[in-house]
């Protein structure tokens, strides 16, 4: 837990380590200038690419948080999102300036959502954490639209108040003036390729894909799901690792 109290800023965050487990890793982490604040969720598979790109001597651990930490105090949030290889959503507190960033994967594999609560503005990775929230009401909303197609469009979630960042997005609070800016840094369309790619070209890139997916200083398993997908990935892992991967299947049984 971060908390600055002068500024009524708090951070808490439960970490699953999956690079780095020693303590140095441990979250909210704070950038080596003492500027910014982190909490982040997710993985950054070119991580230590990137170590070697910001030159920074002295690195406390191995961590990918510490990666994106060096990164913004190099090149700032913009240009560290575009260079970022991985799923990931993070807060980030920059202290000097007074401002909270939110910022998304591409993808939008790693969840993030926000609201005003009262005067307080609240973020998490779950809904349910944010509605937890003292002097919160869950009221639930756009429950129409769920029940017909299982999800909700655009920002909006199924409790009032609440609302998803999407993918591709990033969030500006100003902890002065309360003001709230959320632009779009990634555009799928517009980065998409109409670039032909051959068999021998695509498997070098799921090889490449599977590799940087491997990297971890915790076990590594597969789930497979009996299609050709999770066969695929389990071959392509079979080939980098060797043996010792272990592999999982998963049934419900239905009453």
């Amino acid at each position: 837990i971060y908390i600055d109290e002068s500024k009524g800023i708090a951070l808490g965050h439960n970490r699953l380590s999956i690079i780095d487990l020693s303590p140095e890793a441990h979250q909210p982490m704070v950038s080596n200038s003492g500027r910014y604040i982190i909490s982040f969720n997710g993985e950054i598979y070119n991580h230590l690419n990137l170590r070697n790109k910001i030159g920074v001597t002295g690195w406390h651990g191995t961590s990918d948080t510490e990666t994106i930490l060096s990164a913004i105090e190099k090149w700032g949030i913009e240009t560290t999102l575009e260079q970022l290889n991985g799923m990931f959503a993070f807060a980030l507190y920059d202290k000097l300036e007074g401002k909270i960033h939110l910022c998304r994967d591409r993808a939008g594999e790693k969840p993030m959502y926000y609201g005003e609560i009262s005067g307080d503005f609240i973020f998490a990775s779950e809904q349910k954490a944010i509605a937890e929230f003292t002097g919160c009401s869950p009221d639930l909303n756009n429950l129409s639209e769920y029940s017909v197609f299982k999800y909700v469009s655009g920002n909006r979630t199924t409790i009032k108040n609440i609302y998803e960042l999407e993918p591709g997005h990033a969030a500006e609070f100003d902890v002065n003036s309360g003001k709230l800016k959320i632009w779009r840094w990634y555009d799928f369309i517009k980065e998409r390729t109409e670039e032909k790619i051959d068999y021998h070209r695509l498997e070098t890139i799921i090889f490449e894909s599977v590799k940087r997916h491997l990297i971890s200083d915790a076990p590594i398993g597969i789930q497979l799901s009996g299609g050709i997908d999770s066969s695929l990935l389990a071959w392509y892992v079979y080939k980098i690792k060797g043996k010792g991967i272990k592999s999982f299947s998963i049934e419900f049984l239905e009453s």
